[in-house]
C-alpha cells in the first residue's frame, strides 16, 4: 500500500517554511484548516511541543468537535533548559512537564506516538530521558515511542534502540542519503517522511527561493525536474515529487504541511494519483543529476537574499 497523507502542523503554530507566504495563521484560519483536513478524511496529524501554538490549536479542535479517531503524533520538547550535567531527577521532571503539557494541550489522556525531537536524547543524560519515557509508556500514557532524525548518523543512533517503533526523517526525490536497508527495517518499524516538497521548493521549482549553495544550478535543476515529470506523464513536478516518495515501499506516511484549505485540497488530490513504479523510480534517479547534500538539508541554507 502506498504511503498516505499525514497533516504536518508546524504551520499551525509558526511562520514555517522557505516558501511560506502566509506567516503565522490566526486561530480562525488554523481551525478552518483542521476542519477541512478532518472533513477530507485526514486522520493522522503530526505536531511537536516546539511548534508554537500547534498542539494547543489541535487540542481546541479535538475539544470543540469531540473527535476521538485522530492519530496525533507529537514530539518531546527539545529540553533546551537542561544542562549537560543535569541529574536524573531534573531530567525526569523536565520530560514529565513536556508530556503533561502535550496531553493537556491536545486534550488527550494518551499520546498515540511520542517522538524525540532531538535524537541524541536517546543516549543523553546517561539514558535518563529514555527511562522516563519508558515509565510513561508502561503506564499507558504513551502508545509508541519514536524519534525524528535529520541525517543518516542520527538514524543509525536511534535504530540501535528497540524502543523506537516510529521514525520520521526528511526525504524527497532529490535525497540520496538514506540506506537501502530501510525497506527491510520497515517490517519492524513505521517510517514517516517529511520534506516531500523540500520546504515548498519542489512545489514551485521556478521560485527564486532556491538556496544559494554550491554544487548545483537552480535553473538547470528546475528544467530537469520538469522534463522528468513530462516524460513520466505526471501532472507537473509536484505530482512527480509525491508519486516518487509514495512509490518507496518502506515509507508508511508522508508528513505534508499546508497553509490554506485550498492547498490542502490540492495536495490530497496528488495523493489520489498512482505512485511511481520501481522502474519509474529508477528512471528518476538516472535522469536527475546528483545534488549536494546541503541542498537537501534546509537547516544549513543561507538566508534568502533581499530583493
Amino acid at each position: 500500500m502506498a504511503a498516505g497523507f499525514v497533516l504536518g502542523t508546524a504551520q499551525l503554530g509558526l511562520a514555517y517554511g522557505r516558501t511560506n507566504a502566509v506567516g503565522n495563521l490566526s486561530d480562525e484560519a488554523a481551525l478552518d484548516l483542521l476542519e477541512a483536513a478532518y472533513a477530507s478524511g485526514v486522520r493522522e496529524i503530526d505536531t511537536a511541543r516546539a511548534y508554537g501554538l500547534s498542539e494547543q490549536r489541535i487540542g481546541e479542535f479535538v475539544r470543540a468537535h469531540g473527535v476521538r479517531d485522530l492519530r496525533i503524533l507529537t514530539k518531546l520538547s527539545p529540553l533546551q533548559d537542561l544542562t549537560p550535567e543535569a541529574g536524573e531527577a531534573d531530567v525526569a521532571s523536565t520530560v514529565r512537564q513536556s508530556l503533561e503539557t502535550s496531553l493537556a494541550s491536545l486534550h488527550l489522556d494518551r499520546l498515540p506516538v511520542l517522538m524525540l525531537h532531538r535524537p541524541d536524547h536517546a543516549d543523553a543524560f546517561g539514558g535518563a530521558v529514555l527511562r522516563e519515557l519508558r515509565r510513561w509508556r508502561e503506564k499507558g500514557a504513551i502508545g509508541a515511542l519514536g524519534a525524528s532524525v535529520n541525517v543518516p548518523n542520527e538514524l543509525a543512533q536511534v535504530m540501535t534502540h528497540r524502543d523506537f517503533e516510529h521514525i520520521q526523517l526528511p526525504y524527497n526525490l532529490l535525497d540520496r542519503r538514506w540506506p537501502a536497508a530501510l525497506e527491510q527495517d520497515a517490517t519492524r518499524r513505521t517510517f514517516h517522511v517529511r520534506s516531500v516538497f523540500l520546504q515548498g521548493l519542489l512545489a514551485n521549482p521556478q521560485t527564486a527561493a532556491w538556496p544559494d549553495v554550491p554544487g548545483y544550478e537552480p535553473a538547470a535543476l528546475a528544467r530537469s525536474l520538469e522534463t522528468v515529470a513530462a516524460r513520466l506523464k505526471r501532472r507537473g513536478v509536484r505530482d512527480l515529487a509525491v508519486a516518487y516518495v509514495r512509490g518507496q515501499a518502506w515509507i508508511g506516511g508522508c508528513v505534508v504541511g499546508v497553509e490554506r484549505p485550498e492547498q490542502l485540497a490540492e495536495n490530497l488530490r496528488l495523493f489520489e494519483q498512482p505512485p511511481l513504479t520501481a522502474d519509474e523510480i529508477a528512471l528518476v534517479r538516472e535522469a536527475l543529476p546528483p545534488v549536494p547534500s546541503s541542498l537537501v538539508e534546509p537547516w544549513t541554507w543561507p538566508p534568502v537574499k533581499a530583493a
